[in-house]
């Protein structure tokens, strides 16, 4: 049966219309009706203030695929953040519903004085999508529109996806018109039947007319999809870490392999030190999601409320449930926002670290500007950044990754993706480094990430041994990645639960740091997973406190250490001169490693004001 869906869509206020496309996965033998109605969200469409709202149904006659309805924009006068307004399906007659909701976002058309930026977006589709649409922005997400003509050149580069084979180049030039802030280049991608791993491809903007170049390259991400289909695939849904100026983020749902079977899965959002039920950091969403037989992966656009309020880290949570013909691997994400509100002072960078499994096939740097609480700048900011080998060897274990981030006034956030390479040699854990240099318009704070690649080529054994390990973090770190791992991979898929507790640290209200619960699924192969745990940074000057991350309800394993102190030392400051301490470790030969904390003034962790 064919299975209707219809796209997110991103649109300029002066575009006068918005043509939103409905289609079908596949032709059908049958007639195919489903009624459509708009919705208002952070944008009014229910009386025309920036929307005109639209209602009725589609049919589709046997072997029709494509629908179009067509939607009034209001260009108004008034100044406006970046908004959207809803595009809603429903009650299909012979065909199921993929996705039945887009968000359909407008960017402002306000003109200023102030050369406009030129920006394009990151995109992330299946194989089997056909194309992969890149969105450039004139002003960013909330839109400077021109008096003037506004040219800019764009041309696809190879990023591991291979023009040809993996996908169509693509070249031209885009013109804005005086009044717009929108435009999308569609670049044809490939569904080919060779068995690869992500891939990624670049969309480059060179050569601007009355425009500057802010955020010239857009990468594209082509999930992999070749895979053998199985009966019951794994289901997941990734941490993500996005700035409060980046206007919509896409938060990405994946299948382990094709399923054989149609795959569904419900999806909400809950509100945690950020709100999303009134739109006030983020709007919430809910919903359901159908993967076709071959595909791989689907996204949930969501709006991002960009407000002059000065806050700290925050984040909501995006859960899974509900699954039909698949597991739940890992039913829940952190989505953390970093603010963007401004200082006159130089901002500083940081990179964090992050832990994969080998099998995983990517490590994600997050680069901050300002930190976790976030420091915007109104110039741009620039760092070039490297990897440099640590244990693990460019080339066979990770690809090696070299280039520059920008961020544009307003931005706080940047990731570097690198790939890792899933070979068969036994290793133990390994390590490479994202190194940070040549700064502009910001310091380097910390300019070092390290990436831990998890060993997974030991013999697979029938029941592996779980644990869960010791953490010291910093109260200002922003959030945690708990670590949970197998002695050895498994034979069959592991599932185990966790869930937080109080200790002196207080977890049940995010006093010191937000709870979590759920349930972890191993695959065959793979031997580590991380649950993301939010820390609050409050302003008490309080002593080393812990709360306590426990393991339970093991299947096809055994606990070998279900219980973790996770320790938060403070970061009040003081006026004294602040002392380092360096503690004492004691491991096992077998560890594989030996962790040594280094604390700012004790057990009392001050911080100096410098």
């Amino acid at each position: 049966m064919a299975a209707i869906f219809v796209n997110d869509v991103v649109v300029g206020e002066g575009d006068g219309f918005v043509d939103i496309v409905v289609e079908l996965t596949e032709s059908s033998l049958q007639n195919v009706s489903v009624n459509y109605s708009t919705s208002n969200s952070t944008a009014v469409v229910s009386n025309g203030a920036d929307a005109t709202a639209v209602s009725g149904s589609l049919s589709f006659l046997a072997g029709e695929t494509l629908k179009t309805v067509r939607v009034l924009l209001t260009d108004d006068g008034t100044a406006e953040r970046f908004e959207h307004f809803r595009f809603n399906l429903s009650a299909p007659v012979n065909a199921t519903l993929a996705d039945a909701s887009a968000m359909v976002s407008i960017v402002d058309n306000d003109t200023s004085a102030v050369l406009p930026g030129l920006f394009v977006r990151d995109v992330v589709v299946d194989e089997k999508a056909g194309t992969a649409s890149f969105v450039v922005l004139l002003g960013g997400p909330e839109g400077q529109a021109s008096t003037n003509v506004i040219t800019v050149d764009y041309v696809t580069a190879n990023d591991g996806a291979v023009a040809g084979s993996d996908y169509t180049a693509a070249s031209g030039t885009l013109t804005f018109a005086p009044g717009e802030t929108v435009k999308t280049v569609v670049v044809d991608i490939t569904d080919d039947v060779t068995a690869e791993g992500i891939e990624r491809f670049a969309l480059n903007l060179d050569n601007a007319g009355n425009a500057t170049i802010v955020d010239g390259q857009g990468i594209a991400v082509i999930a992999a999809n070749d895979a053998a289909a199985v009966a019951v695939p794994r289901l997941s849904v990734a941490d993500m870490v996005v700035g409060e100026s980046d206007g919509y983020l896409d938060v990405v749902v994946s299948l382990s392999a094709p399923g054989t079977q149609v795959v569904t899965v419900n999806y909400t959002t809950y509100n945690s030190t950020a709100v999303i039920s009134n739109s006030a950091d983020a709007t919430a969403v809910s919903g359901s999601l159908s993967f076709a037989v071959g595909e791989t992966t689907k996204t949930v656009r969501m709006a991002i409320t960009d407000d002059s309020t000065a806050e700290r880290f925050e984040h909501f949570v995006f859960t899974l449930s509900g699954a039909s013909n698949a597991t739940l691997a890992d039913a829940s994400a952190m989505v953390s926002i970093v603010d963007d509100d401004t200082s006159a002072v130089l901002p500083g960078l940081f990179v964090r670290d992050v832990v994969v499994d080998e099998k995983a096939g990517t490590a994600s740097f997050v680069v901050l500007l300002g930190g976790p609480e976030g420091q915007a700048s109104t110039n741009v900011i620039t760092v070039d950044y490297a990897t440099a080998n640590d244990g693990a060897v460019a080339g066979s274990d990770y690809t090696a990754a070299s280039g520059t981030l920008t961020f544009a006034p307003g931005e706080t956030v940047k990731t570097v993706v690198v790939d890792i390479t899933d070979d068969v040699t036994a290793e133990g854990i390994e390590r490479f480094a994202l190194n940070l240099d040549n700064a502009g318009n910001a310091t380097i704070v910390d300019g070092q990430g390290i990436a831990v690649i998890a060993a997974n080529d030991a013999a697979a054994v029938a029941v592996p041994r779980l644990s869960v390990a010791d953490m010291v973090v910093g109260e200002s770190d922003g959030y945690l990645d708990v670590v949970v791992s197998l002695s050895a991979p498994g034979t069959q898929v592991v599932t185990v639960n966790y869930t937080t507790y109080n200790s002196t640290a207080v977890i049940s209200n995010s006093a010191d740091a937000t709870a979590v619960s759920g349930s972890l699924s191993f695959a065959v192969g793979e031997t580590t997973k991380t649950v993301r745990m939010a820390i609050t940074d409050d302003s008490t000057a309080e002593r080393f406190e812990h709360f306590v991350f426990t393991l339970s309800g093991a299947s096809n394993a055994t606990l070998a250490d279900a219980s973790a102190m996770v320790s938060i030392v403070d970061d009040d400051t003081s006026a004294v001169l602040p002392g380092l301490f360096v503690r004492d470790v004691v491991v096992d030969e077998k560890a594989g490693t030996a962790s040594f904390v280094v604390l700012l003034v004790g057990r009392r962790g001050r911080q100096a004001p410098m």
